[in-house]
């Protein structure tokens, strides 16, 4: 949950930023009203989350950073496509147009031009509670896949540094090598599935040290 919540923290906070400069360039500029503040706040949140889930997803089922870089660059251009980001999603077949609304895109373009023609907050209520389950959804699956993805690697790191801690007579004073995992805490509950750990910490190699650790 921390490493999710982080995650999504920071390129919630990135997306929000970026987007309302836009906005607030776009008024004196442009000359556009975008309608009733609070209205604009609200949905904005929600598409930025929405949108920044997506993202999260993809980073929870890479293998590494290449790999999430080719995810996300073809799922913007699939969601841009059906979206109606290049094309008026009008100009779509029926069914075409459905799928659009499975994207944050099609909310966002939608909810976007509401405000313009003078929408109020009713007319995007709507989308607002879409985007907001959208990202509960999502978000709910990311947790999941990154548990299933680093999970065993967490519980391998533990129990090996568990086992080192009984094998150097219980007392472990010195960890010395090419690399060392130490686990930060660990703590060991009555029952197999209420195992709490944290994220081992990868150090360089060191000639004394003292760690206390409890079991």
């Amino acid at each position: 949950a921390e490493l999710i919540t982080g995650k999504m923290l920071g390129t919630f906070l990135i997306g929000l930023i970026q987007v309302f400069v836009f906005i607030l360039v776009s008024i004196p500029l442009l000359g556009i009203s975008w309608g009733n503040p609070f209205t604009l706040i609200v949905f904005t949140a929600s598409l930025v989350l929405a949108s920044a889930s997506w993202g999260i997803v993809v980073a929870s089922l890479a293998k590494n950073s290449g790999q999430a870089s080719a995810m996300g660059m073809a799922i913007n251009l699939v969601f841009a496509a059906v979206a109606g980001n290049f094309v008026p999603r009008h100009n779509y077949p029926m069914w075409m147009q459905e799928i659009g609304y499975l994207t944050p895109n099609a909310w966002g373009i939608e909810g976007f031009l509401e405000l313009l023609n003078g929408g109020t907050f009713a007319n995007v209520q709507t989308g607002i509670l879409v985007l907001f389950g959208m990202s509960f959804i999502l978000l709910t699956i990311a947790s999941i896949s990154f548990t299933i993805q680093y999970g065993q690697l967490y519980f391998f790191h533990l129990f090996t540094s568990v086992s080192n801690f009984y094998q150097m007579n219980s007392k472990l004073c010195c960890y010395s090598g090419d690399v060392a995992f130490v686990v930060e805490k660990a703590r060991i509950a009555k029952r197999l599935n209420h195992i709490i750990w944290t994220k081992p910490t990868k150090i360089t190699p060191f000639c004394s040290c003292t760690i206390g650790t409890k079991l």
